[in-house]
């Protein structure tokens, strides 16, 4: 059976009203950075220690991704704002009326609460469709938001080029996939980071219309002999704040460089 994890980003307690067993994830697909902050962000990763939020942001995410081991499923609920500092308790109702407590006694601006590597089971078992209900306390600091969530997520884009697992990639490659401008998605997000860290560690991060089928990368950008992650991510909103996505994981690794004659 895969597994399940709950992770938070920031220091408070949470009370786990689904469920007593709390597990460590058995899956490869990197956690190092989420496309849930980027989404819900709808622009690049934020800087925090510089921004000055006067309302308070809900915000959820719901994730299919496809990688050469399996299909898993990731949900991702955050909330940030400075007047954050002053809520004491974050109440995530799901439709079976179960609840995800989660306690700020140290007044952060940013809270964030995930369950990944799910199977399918697991995710209709701990995420069941229909409305999921976020409030806040003091109400004071923001109306309760509801999210009505369904199954309807966007297939997962095909990537042709490269293969997964492929090497001896050029140093300055096409990632090329199918089209989905049939499709029901407001849009693509590709994202191409390296798998190890290391001096010349990289995250590209691209919106793209959903139209799109390539992307190329300029000479210069990518090491030779070294492994990189490639998301290609089909995404549409489901509300405000509210996003599904069906994403495309896989790996390749670089030539070795040319040396000049």
């Amino acid at each position: 059976m895969r597994k399940f994890m709950v992770s938070c980003m920031g220091i408070f307690l949470m009370t786990w009203g689904l469920s007593t067993d709390v597990f460590a994830s058995d899956l490869n697909h990197s956690k190092r950075f989420k496309i849930g902050n980027i989404l819900l962000a709808n622009a690049s990763p934020q800087n925090y220690e510089d921004s000055v939020d006067e309302e308070i942001k809900i915000g959820m995410l719901v994730d299919k991704v496809a990688t050469p081991s399996g299909e898993f499923y990731d949900v991702q609920f955050y909330a940030e704002g400075e007047p954050l500092e002053n809520v004491k308790t974050i109440r995530i109702k799901t439709p079976e009326s179960k609840n995800i407590l989660l306690k700020n006694p140290v007044g952060l601006s940013y809270l964030e609460v995930e369950a990944y590597n799910m199977g399918i089971d697991d995710l209709e078992k701990r995420f069941p469709e229909g409305k999921y209900q976020v409030s806040l306390s003091p109400r004071k600091y923001g109306k309760a938001t509801t999210f009505d969530m369904e199954y309807d997520f966007p297939a997962a884009p095909v990537v042709t080029s490269p293969t997964s697992g492929a090497t001896d990639v050029s140093l300055s490659p096409t990632f090329e996939w199918e089209s989905m401008a049939d499709d029901d998605i407001d849009g693509l997000l590709l994202i191409l980071l390296t798998e190890d860290f290391s001096e010349n560690y990289i995250e590209l991060i691209r919106y793209l219309p959903k139209e799109t089928t390539s992307f190329s990368i300029s000479e210069g950008l990518l090491e030779a002999n070294t492994e990189y992650e490639l998301d290609v991510v089909a995404y549409k909103a489901f509300g405000e704040n509210a996003y599904m996505t069906g994403v495309r994981y896989i790996s390749f690794t670089t030539s070795s460089a040319t040396l000049p004659e």
